[in-house]
């Protein structure tokens, strides 16, 4: 299955960073905290993508922090409108 990221949620008083995002929100309008958006991704062969107004798309990848949290962030392409930071907030 792939899934859509649409919006984001940085808690009030966290960094500007993708190790922040802590909910995402889906095409669908389902809410996916962190830890179970990065196990279903994981364990399973889904993927999630961003897509921009212009229509352009990114895969998002899981990655692991120097301190070995896992976050998501999309995988570099050049375009900052389909950045997961670019996202709407909720």
């Amino acid at each position: 299955m792939r899934i859509q990221i649409v919006k984001v949620h940085i808690p009030i008083g966290e960094n500007e960073h993708h190790s922040a995002i802590s909910q995402y929100m889906d095409s669908t309008g389902t809410v996916w905290q962190k830890p179970v958006i990065i196990s279903w991704l994981r364990n399973t062969a889904n993927s999630a993508f961003v897509q921009d107004r212009y229509g352009d798309t990114v895969n998002c990848e899981i990655v692991d922090s120097q301190y070995g949290n896992p976050y998501l962030k999309t995988k570099p392409d050049g375009i900052i409108a389909d950045n997961l930071l670019s996202q709407p907030r909720f």
